[in-house]
């Protein structure tokens, strides 16, 4: 029978994997893109659908969070503008 403690432990296991695949996903590019949203005078926009979607969501809540103008839109509900 399994604990909390150890679904906790496989939990964390699972996430500081993750964690190091997107590290060796970093380059170069990812400066270019944070110094383009601080440099942005206006707002950011992130749009999305399903998944992607919900990250969109939560970059642009993150970002808002710390004074970047930011929001999200999701593509599925705005097919005309």
């Amino acid at each position: 029978m399994t604990t909390y403690y150890d679904d906790a432990k496989k939990t964390f296991e699972l996430e500081i994997d993750a964690l190091k695949s997107v590290r060796e996903t970093l380059d170069e590019h990812f400066d270019a893109v944070v110094e383009t949203i601080l440099a942005n005078k206006g707002r950011t926009i992130f749009i999305g659908i399903g998944k992607s979607g919900i990250i969109a969501e939560k970059i642009a809540a993150s970002l808002s969070s710390v004074g970047v103008s930011s929001f999200f839109i999701d593509a599925g509900t705005r097919l005309s503008w």
